[in-house]
């Protein structure tokens, strides 16, 4: 679908106004046809978008601050508020729960 290519392209850094632009349907149009293709709305979706390219740098240990940045988020305080309400962790619980299970998976014990 040409919407979900955009909307990754663009890091899920994308309003609805941008989608309504590249593809010609009003709001609610495009909302409609996006759940009835997708099974959730293109503003969720452009939040699982923004919150999956996140995580990944928080596996290989960006910082905080410049993760919220790089990933369009006002603030790493919003940032943090985001990927708890979307993974049930803050960033550092996540990053901490990481590293934990490589130890154990690693450990010779």
């Amino acid at each position: 679908m040409h919407i979900l290519q955009f909307i990754c392209e663009h890091n899920g850094e994308v309003s609805i106004a941008n989608l309504e632009i590249e593809t010609g349907f009003s709001a609610r149009h495009l909302q409609r046809i996006f759940r009835n293709c997708v099974g959730i709305g293109p503003k969720l979706y452009c939040r699982i978008v923004r919150f999956r390219r996140a995580y990944k740098e928080i596996l290989v240990g960006q910082d905080l601050t410049a993760i919220a940045h790089n990933r369009g988020f006002s603030d790493q305080s919003y940032f943090c508020r985001e990927f708890k309400e979307l993974s049930g962790f803050t960033p550092s619980e996540f990053r901490h729960l990481f590293l934990m299970s490589v130890f154990f998976k690693t450990s010779p014990i």
